[in-house]
């Protein structure tokens, strides 16, 4: 399998590539070469070579499926309890708004899944609701025990012979002369394409952001990371517990960011 599915469903190259270089680290020919372009052009994310998935990898993917599986099942249930939601916010004017999703670890997915089927919370949907689905706790084992298989199957059956690269020689020999430069290689912001940066450079950057004489920016060596996060909670606090009293759909808007 010359690539792993996501890179092959997401692969882009000869992608805009923006030099931010020092004038001396722009003189050298070398990033004006087929094979640097080429390369840097696949983008930050490629895969020069697909590694097989560990079992541990497997069953940390077969842990989120499960855990996503379950969310389908409790959505399913508590759809008339969402649709009330859904009404409540429209009619108080309040538009949609999905948070930034968080990566959930492969222990908490598990936990999540056994405490669901376990019925450890009184009014758990899984509790009175079995009727739906009366398999599908088994059927979940099955799926997580038959992708294993097939995982460890295709490990045995594709040996390191047959996993080619995805980049030519050339490019492979640009790989080893860039550990030479001091730069940084990241996408754009905006996704507007790669960027190949000098480290001197984008540390002036940050300095000269950092230190705009608008007063954006405070220093904060003085204090603990404990106490930011709890000027920060505090302050949010503030902001949102007015809403709360501006009708039911605000109310649960704001639980939903903050528990207050």
């Amino acid at each position: 399998m010359r690539m792993k599915p996501r890179q092959f469903e997401s692969r882009c190259t000869l992608n805009k590539v923006h030099l931010v270089l020092s004038e001396q680290q722009r003189l050298n020919p070398f990033w004006s070469q087929p094979a640097t372009l080429s390369l840097l052009g696949k983008g930050p994310r490629f895969i020069p070579k697909a590694g097989s998935l560990s079992t541990t990898e497997v069953l940390g993917a077969c842990a989120r499926l499960n855990y996503r599986m379950v969310r389908a099942f409790e959505r399913y249930v508590k759809r008339q309890e969402y649709e009330c939601k859904d009404a409540i916010r429209r009619e108080e004017g309040i538009q949609q708004w999905t948070p930034k999703q968080r990566s959930l670890s492969t222990e908490y997915c598990r936990t999540y899944v056994t405490r669901f089927f376990k019925c450890v919370e009184e009014n758990g949907v899984w509790n009175g609701n079995q009727f739906l689905s009366p398999c599908f706790d088994r059927h979940i084992r099955t799926i997580e025990r038959d992708i294993v298989a097939a995982a460890t199957c295709a490990k045995k059956t594709l040996t390191a012979r047959h996993r080619w690269p995805n980049i030519t020689r050339a490019e492979q020999s640009v790989i080893q002369r860039l550990l030479e430069f001091d730069v940084g290689y990241d996408n754009a912001d905006k996704n507007y394409g790669a960027v190949v940066s000098s480290k001197e450079l984008f540390k002036e950057q940050c300095l000269m952001h950092l230190e705009d004489g608008k007063g954006t920016y405070c220093k904060t060596a003085d204090k603990s990371r404990e106490d930011i996060l709890e000027e920060i909670l505090s302050r949010l606090r503030l902001i949102l517990i007015p809403f709360k009293k501006q009708g039911e759909g605000w109310k649960q808007v704001v639980e939903s960011i903050i528990m207050i």
